[in-house]
């Protein structure tokens, strides 16, 4: 499953799974780049299938990741690669900017995780599999790690 996976770096790695055998399940928000993602990979021989979702709501994530499996009988990899970028002088930009990156890019990537380590957990315990998180400090310690991020933005402005 990636979520953001209808363009950019998303799309790419659907792509690249897709080719070493994985049938691929990509998430996003805009039904257009979708429809296009959903053309491009069966004309590259993938498997695919693709969901209208907005991952900053914690229902379509339990729904999505509930339809992977349904769909596929497991959840082997979850790449949570959405994501927003607001570009402009910092005088245009609103608080609304600020707060869509903060509940995208912050907010929404443990309640994503969580929703996949509980979907997943009676499956991956009886297979010994472990989840790897490997972009997002440790959960106990992700608001330390987001204040201090914040900090080091601010200083070098």
């Amino acid at each position: 499953m990636i979520t953001g996976g209808s363009r950019g770096l998303g799309l790419a790695i659907a792509r690249e799974l897709g080719r070493l055998g994985a049938h691929v399940t990509i998430a996003a928000r805009d039904e257009a780049e979708l429809g296009a993602a959903r053309q491009d990979h069966p004309a590259r021989g993938i498997g695919v299938s693709v969901m209208i979702s907005d991952l900053t709501d914690p229902t379509q994530a339990s729904r999505l990741v509930g339809r992977v499996i349904a769909e596929g009988g497991r959840l082997d990899i979850l790449v949570d690669n959405a994501g927003v970028i607001q570009v402009g002088p910092l005088e245009h930009m609103e608080i609304a900017d600020f707060e869509e990156a903060l509940i995208v890019h912050f907010w929404a990537p443990p309640a994503k995780l969580a929703v996949v380590a509980n979907a997943i957990a009676p499956s991956a315990i009886a297979l010994g599999m472990r989840i790897t998180n490997a972009v997002l400090p440790a959960p106990a310690t992700r608001p330390t790690a987001g204040g201090k991020a914040f900090r080091r933005g601010r200083r070098r402005s």
